[in-house]
């Protein structure tokens, strides 16, 4: 869990308990755990219900002995702003049972289902994967979370995924205008059901950070710098894939940048994205990871998944239409960019320009400008520059790094114009060799060929006389596939490092 988050979920619950009177506080601390809370002072008492809450005080079974409870009126909105709180820091969640010592991990739906059925008391707040419940006919108290989106001038939330569902929820203009929401807004908010339609009553998160608790950026006006920081890829070098140690070893993965892998048709693009979104999954940097996957095979789409975080990965197959796939590409990218202006680190990967690209030029979008080679259209030419030109590097934190798939050598004259147009733009091309991919040897990364802008400043003074002794005596002397099997073998960078100068 994130320090930091627990503890400003500490501080917001402090102030926001504090409001509530003396008598109310009791029940609440009686139904969590806290032991004798009749005896305690009031501040004594807030402290109390956060320790229990934040895991750091054991919670105790209420004793049934002694007379009864004079006052046990409960105030639902105790619960519902705790709730509030756990979704803007914790996510949702309840606190893992292992940081909360050997005390029973506390869940609020079974605090509500132990006062009882009486309507004036009963107050449900739900998890969002727990069945749903209505406390009336026509509110529905499930915290709902999706993306925003404008479609026919009609402000919405979609599932992360982008996939069809029967319950988007409506945002007004009000509330927009409110909140200064923008399309590609995470959402997290309660619904009232209106007119057989559910109608955003009031906004919980936007980002994942609490509203009010932060000030908006703007993607397009905020500053940029070159790409100055390498992503970590290792944990344990002795546990990590061939394809982690390549990256963290030889090649400058940098936040901010635009990447293109390049390669012939089947010599292993796919394949290679796969095993890099694995790598980032497991790096200690913990950047947001995005997929996208343009008109796939089903095979494809249900490997990925496997891997990928179901809310961050969001595809079309072949039988979608080109409008459908234009909308999910854009779609993703507009999350990764509200992300990347809050401060975080995102990685957008695509598979691929070329299959985006064929879609853009089906679509009305693409028509009215001039026919390049191949019936290629101009703006389709633009759209992809456009959209590869989103990652960027920011000045005050954050960033959007965009990585995907460009196919090389097909013999079809559209392919090279995009592959000529993205690689003016990109400052990283992963360019993948043909013979080690024919002979199963992956990852298939032809070295030579590789190149990054600002190499020389994102690289240490070792590794860079370790990369000009690769270029200059040892791939020319044994060669790519043995280079390949050096690496993985190697447990760790000093034993890579030894066998280098040893063969």
């Amino acid at each position: 869990m994130n320090e930091s988050n627990l503890m400003r979920f500490k501080y917001e619950s402090r102030q926001f308990l504090a409001q509530f009177s003396h008598s109310s506080l009791r029940v609440y601390a009686r139904k969590i755990g806290v032991d004798v809370p009749t005896k305690k002072n009031k501040d004594t008492l807030v402290e109390e219900i956060v320790a229990v809450l934040s895991g750091e005080l054991e919670a105790v079974v209420p004793s049934k002995r002694g007379a009864p409870v004079k006052n046990d009126y409960f105030d639902p909105k105790i619960s519902v702003g705790i709730e509030r709180l756990k979704v803007s820091y914790l996510g949702g969640q309840a606190i893992p049972a292992e940081t909360k010592g050997k005390g029973p991990q506390y869940n609020v739906l079974e605090m509500f289902n132990e006062l009882g059925n009486k309507e004036e008391n009963v107050f449900r707040v739900q998890d969002p994967n727990a069945p749903k419940f209505d406390l009336e006919k026509q509110f529905d108290y499930t915290i709902y979370r999706g993306q925003l989106v404008t479609l026919n001038e009609v402000s919405l939330l979609l599932p992360l995924n982008c996939m069809d569902s029967a319950e988007k929820i409506i945002i007004s203009d009000e509330l927009k205008q409110e909140f200064s929401l923008r399309d590609g807004d995470l959402i997290s908010c309660h619904a009232q059901k209106s007119s057989s339609v559910l109608v955003a009553k009031d906004i919980l998160t936007i980002n994942d950070l609490v509203v009010g608790s932060f000030t908006r950026r703007d993607f397009e006006e905020e500053d940029v710098c070159f790409p100055k920081e390498k992503f970590n890829f290792i944990r344990n070098e002795e546990e990590c894939s061939v394809t982690a140690k390549y990256m963290q070893w030889l090649l400058p993965i940098a936040k901010g940048q635009r990447g293109c892998v390049s390669a012939s048709p089947k010599m292993g693009k796919t394949g290679f994205l796969f095993e890099t979104i694995q790598a980032f999954s497991k790096s200690p940097d913990n950047p947001t990871v995005l997929t996208l996957l343009i008109d796939q095979s089903p095979e494809v789409v249900s490997r990925f998944r496997k891997i990928c975080d179901k809310e961050n990965f969001v595809y079309t197959t072949y039988d979608d239409d080109p409008d459908r796939q234009v909308f999910v590409a854009d779609f993703i990218l507009k999350r990764a960019k509200r992300l990347a202006e809050s401060g975080r680190d995102v990685v957008l990967i695509v598979d691929s320009f070329n299959a985006l690209a064929r879609a853009y030029n089906d679509t009305d979008e693409s028509s009215g400008g001039k026919t390049l080679v191949g019936g290629l259209e101009s703006k389709t030419v633009h759209y992809l520059k456009k959209y590869l030109g989103a990652a960027r590097c920011f000045e005050k934190g954050g960033s959007l790094m965009i990585l995907g798939a460009v196919s090389v050598g097909t013999g079809n004259p559209v392919d090279e114009v995009i592959y000529s147009e993205l690689s003016t733009i990109s400052n990283l091309e992963i360019v993948l060799s043909d013979s080690l991919a024919l002979k199963r040897i992956y990852p298939a990364i032809d070295f030579q060929a590789t190149r990054a802008q600002e190499w020389d400043c994102l690289m240490e003074e070792d590794r860079k006389q370790v990369e000009r002794y690769l270029r200059e005596v040892y791939l020319p002397k044994h060669g790519e596939e043995q280079f390949i099997k050096t690496i993985s073998s190697s447990r760790n960078y000093e034993q890579f490092i030894k066998r280098l100068k040893t063969e």
